[in-house]
């Protein structure tokens, strides 16, 4: 989640007429880049930018409240971003029914997953990064309040050195 460091480019969710929500499919950790069918990109906002920002209408740039968004209907310039994990809002409300497409960052399948599922799953993060996971695995293991395994001094060392293999991680993958 710290290093977004699985992209998924081919994903989409279905967009209902006459609503302005999408559903994000399960794992999503952030959005970076969306469009519909046979359109334009659309511009991937907060809520904020939309009630105080500047933002365009019709090719024309505002910089004053857009008090109107919420209602407005047609086809779809925008996406609001920051409503939650899993769910946007397409604007304006789209008129018609489409598909979404989405370039974004994901959490690996295992983690997206409902709980109790039983399907085995392959690895997804790269090879190259597993002793890293390790390091983390031990700093979580050696925390646990159990007698035979707790060590809060093992835990604290691989918590720190799982913390700097997060840094270079981010670092390498460019990702805040």
């Amino acid at each position: 989640l710290r290093t977004l460091c699985i992209f998924d480019g081919e994903s989409s969710v279905d967009v209902t007429s006459n609503s302005p929500w999408a559903q994000l499919p399960a794992g999503t950790c952030s959005v970076i880049a969306a469009w519909l069918e046979e359109a334009s990109p659309l511009r991937l906002v907060t809520q904020h930018e939309l009630e105080f920002g500047y933002f365009e209408i019709n090719g024309v740039e505002a910089n004053t409240r857009h008090s109107g968004w919420r209602s407005a209907t047609g086809t779809p310039e925008y996406l609001v971003t920051d409503l939650g994990p899993q769910t946007v809002r397409l604007v304006p409300k789209p008129s018609a029914s489409d598909l979404l497409y989405i370039e974004r960052y994901r959490l690996p399948v295992a983690m997206a997953q409902a709980a109790g599922a039983t399907a085995e799953v392959s690895p997804e993060i790269a090879d190259s990064y597993h002793p890293d996971l390790v390091i983390g695995a031990l700093a979580y293991m050696f925390a646990v309040p159990d007698s035979e395994v707790a060590d809060k001094q093992a835990a604290a060392d691989n918590r720190t050195a799982w913390e700097n293999r997060l840094q270079i991680a981010q670092q390498l993958l460019r990702t805040t």
